[in-house]
């Protein structure tokens, strides 16, 4: 079985850091789409912005969990902007 696109796979018996966040942004952007958000409206919400955004459509945001997030903060730095 090949791995390819978005980082899926598995690694040494669990699902790589790469999968699991890829999953995450995944069912974000579904759910932006059904929110009626273009995908490139999407990308340049803040995690601010989406938080809000999916609180005032019943709560039912998905989370990114913080250390999902605080790996991707690292390898995909914002130039210094926090």
């Amino acid at each position: 079985m090949r791995s390819g696109g978005c980082g899926g796979g598995v690694q040494g018996g669990g699902v790589t850091a790469d999968a699991k966040s890829a999953h995450v942004w995944g069912v974000m952007l579904r759910q932006a789409q059904a929110m009626g958000i273009l995908p490139e409206a999407f990308w340049r919400l803040s995690l601010r912005e989406w938080r809000m955004l999916t609180e005032s459509a019943g709560g039912g945001g998905v989370s990114l969990p913080r250390g999902v997030l605080d790996e991707m903060m690292e390898r995909w730095p914002d130039g210094g902007r926090v």
